[in-house]
């Protein structure tokens, strides 16, 4: 955001509607970002609020925005501190917007959460179970540590709605996304506990075998990533138009056009390296 005040005008927005915000600010507006960043937090602090409510996020940078994020909706900051990227989606969730309706959903079943004595919003645990399985396995290549740890703990300890949880990945078309991000986790579990996680009667409602082995390499999980996004993006794109959802299933008709962009990019970056230590 190029002009300064409107950092000012969202802090307090957020502030009085008990909400959470990110702002790019342009470089041209550092400066004058820092100096309303500090009196908006010393007058935050002066009415009460805590002390951490308004934050500079200091060595935030923008990675670059390929063509499979601008058909997402998405962006990515990396956090200087923070070792995996903050990921910034607008209106959108899956990996080209697919599920637009679901992003208000999320807002509608939102529970706060205190952290570091300031009240933010997050995901139900059956909403953020839904979550990983949309965005954890379709369009990538491995799964982060941090969230198979997330889901074994949620699994474990919270009494969660698997009547929800079924029920709303099969509205929208991800039931097999949701039990192959599932049995991976159910995998890692059983190599490293020798007991299964999830419950018997959702083992028999998902799709949990079948999607090859998960292995630990180069500080995540990965799996066979061509041959199981190819299955499910075939399997959502039939739902899609089983469910007359034409909205998501044109979306998903960009997928092999973002995937063929991927991999050019990635071609063009490993030749241009090898150009380059010639």
């Amino acid at each position: 955001e190029a002009r300064p005040n409107v950092t000012v005008d969202c802090a307090a927005l957020c502030l009085k509607s008990g909400n959470a915000i990110v702002l790019r600010g342009s470089s041209y507006a550092q400066r004058s970002n820092a100096a309303l960043a500090a009196l908006v937090r010393e007058a935050a602090v002066d009415a009460g609020l805590p002390e951490g409510s308004v934050e500079l996020l200091g060595g935030a940078t923008a990675r670059r925005r390929d063509f499979g994020s601008w058909i997402a909706g998405s962006a990515a900051f990396e956090v200087r501190g923070v070792a995996t990227p903050l990921d910034v989606q607008h209106e959108r969730i899956g990996a080209v917007g697919e599920h637009r309706a679901y992003a208000a959903t999320l807002v509608r079943n939102q529970r706060r959460i205190v952290i570091g004595g300031m009240e933010c919003a997050v995901p139900s645990p059956e909403d953020q179970l839904v979550l990983q399985g949309v965005q954890r396995v379709s369009g990538r290549r491995s799964i982060r540590l941090c969230d198979v740890v997330y889901t074994v703990s949620s699994l474990r300890r919270d009494a969660l709605d698997w009547d929800y949880i079924l029920g709303t990945a099969r509205r929208m078309g991800v039931l097999s996304s949701l039990g192959c991000y599932l049995g991976y986790v159910e995998q890692i579990h059983r190599d490293r506990r020798g007991a299964p996680l999830v419950p018997p009667p959702v083992r028999r409602a998902v799709p949990l075998e079948g999607w090859g082995r998960v292995e630990f390499a180069r500080g995540a999980y990965r799996f066979p990533a061509l041959r199981v996004n190819g299955e499910l993006y075939f399997q959502q794109l039939v739902a899609g138009v089983r469910s007359a959802n034409w909205s998501a299933a044109a979306r998903l008709c960009w997928v092999p056009v973002v995937g063929a962009a991927t991999a050019l990019g990635r071609l063009t970056a490993a030749w241009t390296r090898s150009a380059e230590s010639i």
